[in-house]
């Protein structure tokens, strides 16, 4: 079957140029003026297909440098660092220590010493980028298409041959990075491979027409359950309900918290990286320490930990309504680490034997031709629509 291409007539009502091909929509006809006295006007034919690097633009993104070197400068500023100061600076009058003051003063202090100390580059992705392509390449490139406009033939051939010896040594580079993904008895790092072959972080996030309003149009949509405490909502805790002991943490359980950090996180709203507690979980164990044992003694979270930040994702390519936006919330990773410590106390009071159809599912699998039909159910997102005040 094939396509007409030309759909607009070329002298007076009648189309007299006549284009076929055997796929539809492969080019585009736009009508010229005259060709000298010619009584029918001219066709200019040109492909349908837009290439990948004018369809989408390069995108910008400043990265942090993390060496040895930044890291011991940055291990060294926080272990010389008197963080006395802060709890002195935030005591009260009755001499009680301000955990909403101490705890933004420590956090805004990490985040401001990160900036300054780890170095940064600024990097542009182009959208037709090959994934092996890296630094070498692409100084290999530019040194070629510099002796191309030099037009001295013997730098230009040089340089050709020295951009194919980068190019296949890259190739060689990232082939046995995506095998070494299959070495490591990591399922992480299966999925990743995964990732890379199949391109899936190169998936297109929607087509989003920018509007000014529609960060308050978002922002209304998911405050839509949070009505404004008019009156007693909330339950106020009673002396019966606090523990007489509250429960503490070690400063060996903080250290071990900050050192399992995924430094491929990314920060809350306290800019703190992963990165930076990892790597100074030493230095910086002790001081969430003291804030985690005063936030359980009293029963409160500062609001610097529970702040959130709302990245809307669309669910599929064309976005219609608010509806289509997943919303992922990224919260500081102090917090995380605190809810980790919390959650492992918690389970160790939980008796192993509290599920007790595990064990009859278990014995009865024992024998032959048997199967046992478990259902299971997520209410992790099961409660995201009702009213935290309700709750």
């Amino acid at each position: 079957m094939y396509h007409q291409h030309v759909c607009f007539p070329t002298r007076e009502n009648n189309i007299l140029d006549i284009v076929y091909s055997n796929v539809k929509d492969t080019y585009k006809a736009v009508p010229r003026p005259h060709f000298g006295q010619s009584d029918q006007i001219s066709v200019f034919l040109y492909p349908a297909y837009e290439q990948l690097l004018k369809r989408a633009p390069p995108v910008s993104k400043i990265l942090k440098v993390w060496n040895e070197e930044s890291e011991l400068m940055l291990q060294d500023c926080f272990e010389s660092t008197n963080w006395a100061v802060f709890k002195t600076a935030a005591l009260r009058e009755d001499s009680t220590v301000d955990l909403e003051e101490y705890a933004a003063a420590v956090t805004g202090y990490i985040s401001t010493c990160t900036e300054n100390i780890i170095p940064t580059k600024y990097c542009k992705f182009y959208p037709n980028d090959k994934p092996w392509i890296n630094c070498e390449v692409r100084a290999m490139l530019r040194a070629r298409s510099t002796a191309f406009v030099s037009e001295d033939i013997g730098e230009y051939k040089k340089a050709r041959y020295k951009l194919c010896k980068s190019i296949r040594k890259a190739k060689k580079d990232y082939s046995l990075r995506l095998e070494g993904y299959y070495t490591i008895a990591d399922s992480w790092h299966m999925w990743q491979g995964l990732q890379h072959i199949t391109e899936y972080w190169q998936r297109s996030q929607g087509d989003i027409t920018p509007k000014i309003t529609l960060p308050d149009e978002l922002n209304e949509f998911y405050a839509r359950f949070e009505a404004p405490n008019t009156g007693q909502q909330h339950k106020t805790l009673t002396s019966e309900g606090i523990l007489d002991t509250p429960l503490t943490v070690s400063s060996a359980e903080v250290r071990m918290a900050l050192r399992k950090t995924n430094p491929k996180k990314a920060a809350g709203p306290d800019n703190i990286p992963g990165q930076a507690l990892m790597v100074c979980s030493s230095e910086l164990a002790n001081l969430f320490t003291a804030i985690y044992n005063l936030s359980l003694n009293r029963a409160l979270v500062p609001t610097c930990f529970k702040s959130t930040i709302i990245i809307p994702l669309p669910k599929k390519n064309t976005v219609t309504c608010l509806y289509d936006f997943r919303p992922i919330a990224l919260t500081p990773i102090v917090m995380k680490c605190f809810e980790r410590i919390v959650m492992s106390h918690i389970k160790s009071n939980i008796p192993t034997t509290l599920d007790a159809a595990i064990h009859t599912a278990l014995t009865y699998l024992e024998g032959k031709d048997t199967y046992v039909r478990m259902l299971f159910i997520n209410y992790s997102s099961a409660f995201n629509s009702y009213s935290t005040q309700a709750l």
